[in-house]
């Protein structure tokens, strides 16, 4: 159960920032609809170093330790360290950019309600 929770993190650093970043939106869609408490925006780079500090790089040790993914083990724990100082030197700027494109979409989405009204409207006064 535990590796599964931090494959994402043990794999190139391009799939864990794919996952990331859903990860984020589906966080960060949770605080606008009220399910959460802070704005993920806020702690999101810090947590993802505790998250690794604390859980992804300890339990790739582990699983590498007993041999539980075999040759993978190392390459695994490789990449959890790689994604860690990665996200140290990146991740703020990551976490900016995910926040823009996703209000992007929110705006993008209003705007189409805004249209999708005045034509509506326009068609019932026709």
């Amino acid at each position: 159960m535990q590796s599964s929770d931090i494959f994402f993190a043990t794999q190139n650093w391009h799939l864990y920032q794919k996952w990331n970043e859903r990860h984020f939106a589906e966080v960060y869609k949770g605080y606008q609809i009220g399910r959460l408490m802070q704005d993920p925006c806020i702690f999101w780079y810090k947590s993802e170093l505790l998250f690794f500090d604390e859980h992804v790089i300890t339990t790739a040790k582990q699983m590498n330790d007993c041999g539980v993914f075999e040759a993978s083990g190392d390459e695994q724990l490789s990449f959890a360290l790689s994604n860690r100082q990665q996200w140290a030197a990146k991740g703020g700027n990551l976490v900016a950019s995910m926040v823009a494109r996703y209000h992007g979409q929110e705006i993008e989405k209003v705007r189409a309600k805004r249209v999708y009204r005045r034509m509506s409207l326009s068609a019932k006064q026709a």
